[in-house]
């Protein structure tokens, strides 16, 4: 009786102290950005008035993080801009993706990126929910 009792509490021991199964090809796939700091898309970035008189918007259009299975990651940034001239008239209209390489270490739900220019990222999943801090903001994706 002792036995099975103690055998009882092993094998509960074992698997309460073990590994939560997700890993990085638990993580793996595309994440679209949904919101910043609450807001969704698009996100401007930049509203001028150059000396021309032209007026300059530019906009976060779309994010994508894609995590693969072997712990690399891309980040894709999509600006949009428009130009018009001091008449309002659109003058140009243009959009731009800017690829970011990388690679990510995810340990307790924790997920860390590290791009090939020395910049860091934080952030976490819970279920398919990715949560970066960039530039001070709250970015929100989702699988």
């Amino acid at each position: 009786m002792v036995r099975r009792v103690f055998l009882a509490f092993l094998v509960f021991g074992l698997v309460a102290c073990g590994d939560d199964g997700i890993g990085p090809q638990d993580i793996a796939g595309t994440y679209t950005l949904q919101t910043v700091n609450g807001e969704p898309s698009p996100f401007f970035t930049l509203q001028s008035l150059n000396p021309d008189g032209f007026i300059e918007l530019s906009a976060l259009a779309a994010a994508h993080t894609v995590l693969g299975p072997q712990s690399s990651c891309t980040v894709s940034l999509t600006f949009e801009t428009t130009i018009f001239d001091s008449f309002r008239n659109l003058l140009v209209e243009s959009s731009m993706t800017e690829t970011n390489p990388c690679t990510f270490v995810f340990t307790n739900g924790a997920l860390t990126l590290n791009y090939t220019d020395g910049k860091v990222e934080t952030g976490s999943i819970v279920g398919s929910t990715l949560t970066i801090t960039r530039n001070g903001a709250l970015w929100v994706f989702r699988k």
